[in-house]
């Protein structure tokens, strides 16, 4: 440390030095030419650790903006199915013999074209930004990957809420409001615990949430695109030192272990959705009728009562044997 003195003793030899030139250029009648060396020091760790906080949390900010994006996009999926289950369209076309995983598969089908569009455009715009991050050779495939898996996973997430629904509006709201927060308050939250690198219990409790969220699809979107930027974040910061750091983003313990649960979160949750239709959680109840013998039968009725005994139904669409109705007095 010096105070103003310092430049005053540095300027001097510098003077004295470019006098001594000058005199010799003058003496030899060329021009005077004075050649400067800069060699700036590397990163202190200090330095390196506050770069990658300020740049790690424009990352957390992109992955917000990612989540926030694709919460709307799911969510409006349920709109069409609490529709057609309370003007009672879709029992008419399964009273028209429609299967129910027929049903399903075509709404998947259909909804994951439309949410494609969406996360083909936000595909685009990574690319029209070029951040290396995302966009580079060894990324770009993770970036694709993340965005189709969490669709995969995300759509049949939304499809029990029909069953609870009768007001659509309602319903996209709800869902909206829950994806969005469980997928920025899961993500940032994990992101600020990683902040108290000198806190070793905190530290473990931040990698038990992180195990216990990847059961939302929302939270494995928003945590993988910021795996991803702080993988490429270190690599370029570590390069300076001729140090190669660089991982694979499909690596487990970066991006893998949230692709792999998103694939099985998808088939999980579309197989809720298909045992939920055929009310595979819902037994039948048995109800005792002593009820009486009918009486002054009509002829068209025992004719037909006695044809279905015989089995005489295989051009029948709709065959009802046996069924008793109870009404509560």
């Amino acid at each position: 440390k010096g105070g103003a003195d310092v430049v005053t003793a540095y300027n001097h030899p510098m003077n004295f030095t470019k006098e001594q030139l000058s005199a010799e250029t003058i003496m030899k009648g060329g021009a005077d030419v004075v050649t400067a060396y800069n060699h700036p020091m590397n990163f202190t760790k200090e330095q390196l650790s506050a770069e990658t906080i300020m740049k790690g949390g424009a990352d957390v900010v992109i992955a917000i903006c990612v989540i926030f994006a694709l919460s709307f996009v799911p969510a409006s999926f349920v709109v069409f199915l609490i529709g057609e289950r309370v003007s009672k369209s879709k029992h008419l076309q399964f009273v028209s013999g429609v299967n129910p995983a027929i049903y399903w598969c075509a709404n998947f089908t259909w909804d994951m074209c439309s949410y494609l569009v969406s996360a083909m455009l936000c595909v685009f715009i990574f690319v029209a930004f070029q951040k290396a991050a995302f966009v580079s050779a060894a990324n770009f495939p993770c970036l694709l990957a993340l965005l189709l898996l969490y669709g995969w996973a995300v759509t049949p997430l939304m499809y029990p809420a029909a069953y609870v629904f009768n007001i659509s509006s309602t319903a996209y709201v709800v869902l909206t409001s829950i994806n969005l927060f469980i997928g920025i308050n899961g993500t940032v939250a994990t992101f600020i615990l990683e902040l108290f690198e000198d806190d070793q219990e905190i530290i473990t409790i931040n990698n038990y949430l992180r195990q216990v969220f990847l059961i939302f699809p929302h939270f494995c979107l928003g945590r993988g695109l910021m795996d991803m930027a702080r993988n490429q974040l270190y690599a370029d910061a570590f390069s300076r030192f001729g140090e190669n750091t660089f991982k694979t983003p499909f690596d487990w313990d970066l991006v893998g272990r949230n692709l792999f649960s998103m694939v099985m979160q998808g088939a999980i949750f579309f197989t809720f959705t298909l045992l939920v239709e055929y009310r595979f959680f819902i037994k039948p109840r048995k109800v005792n009728s002593d009820a009486p013998p009918l009486e002054d039968e009509d002829e068209d009725v025992l004719e037909e009562r006695e044809r279905v005994g015989r089995g005489e139904t295989q051009g029948d669409l709709l065959v009802l044997e046996e069924l008793t109705k109870v009404y509560q007095s």
